[in-house]
């Protein structure tokens, strides 16, 4: 099978390059159509079809345009490789650019940040330990942020049933659910929770590492921030999706702790375990002068 994407980027003479190189050989699986603006790509749409988008970081999605594109594979054009996560970059090869392409249309395990910023999750194997305070003084800290409650019980009157169900079957609606949601007094959106645990461990990494991509292309958030329960996760591995780990622990080694540190440093989590930060969070409001001056100092 032959996959049809569009590549849109503002630098027209480098897609059409692209889309020449690649077209030009036959044992290619993919297939490239050049776009220079989300306009052509909606007229070629009208007759035409794709499988997928790869378009430019610089390119922002409307509402409109995200609920009409929901069946095609949405990847973005990084302008240049970041740091050492993976993704799809301008100046790679373009044979790099369609492994990586078939590969997402798979599994993919390497994600790429949020427009350079951050996502970031907060979990600990330990109770009591600051975790959600610390979430949400995240998002009192960075104005603009979105927080994800994945916490063991959440309640009923918040979307997340609908959100984790959009996240669970990749539907681009996403993205409209969240933007409906305010901003809170402390200026972040907050998807307060779900109902059950139970449903949270049905996402797995291939599932948020699609919820980053979406953010990347949407979302524009000044950060991302998961306050994620001890028992929220089937697989710790989801975790490597995040930019930082934040992991509040209490005075002293317990046996949660010592337990928690011996299995990141087995070799199924050592990815994990190399974003790890562990804190000592302060007893206080979220909202604080105290957490603030907690957040800067740590440089969180």
């Amino acid at each position: 099978m032959k996959y049809r994407f569009g590549v849109c980027h503002e630098d027209y003479h480098y897609v059409v390059n692209l889309m020449e190189y690649v077209n030009s050989s036959r044992e290619s699986q993919i297939a490239f159509v050049a776009f220079s603006s989300m306009s052509a790509v909606q007229d070629y749409l009208k007759s035409n079809y794709l499988d997928g988008l790869l378009i430019g970081e610089e390119i922002k999605l409307s509402e409109e345009q995200l609920e009409e594109y929901d069946r095609l594979a949405i990847m973005a054009l990084l302008e240049e490789k970041q740091m050492d996560q993976a993704g799809i970059y301008k100046y790679q090869s373009g044979d790099g650019i369609v492994r990586d392409i078939l590969g997402r249309l798979n599994v993919n395990v390497n994600p790429f940040p949020v427009k350079g910023k951050q996502l970031c999750a907060v979990y600990s194997p330990e109770g009591r330990c600051g975790k959600t305070s610390l979430a949400k003084g995240l998002g009192v800290k960075y104005p603009g942020s979105l927080c994800f409650s994945f916490e063991e019980f959440g309640v009923r009157e918040s979307m997340g049933e609908e959100i984790l169900y959009l996240i669970k079957v990749k539907s681009n609606k996403l993205y409209q659910l969240i933007e409906k949601l305010p901003f809170n007094d402390h200026g972040f959106k907050e998807i307060k929770g779900i109902l059950s645990y139970m449903d949270i461990r049905q996402l797995d990494i291939d599932n948020m590492t699609w919820l980053k991509e979406q953010l990347l292309i949407g979302g524009g958030y000044e950060r991302v921030i998961f306050d994620i329960g001890a028992g929220a996760l089937s697989d710790l591995n989801v975790l490597k999706v995040m930019d930082r780990i934040y992991v509040p622990v209490l005075e002293g080694d317990s046996v949660k702790l010592q337990a928690f540190r011996e299995l990141l440093r087995s070799k199924e989590y050592i990815d994990v375990g190399s974003k790890v930060k562990y804190v000592s969070v302060p007893i206080c409001h979220y909202a604080s002068k105290v957490m603030m001056d907690f957040i800067e100092k740590e440089e969180l």
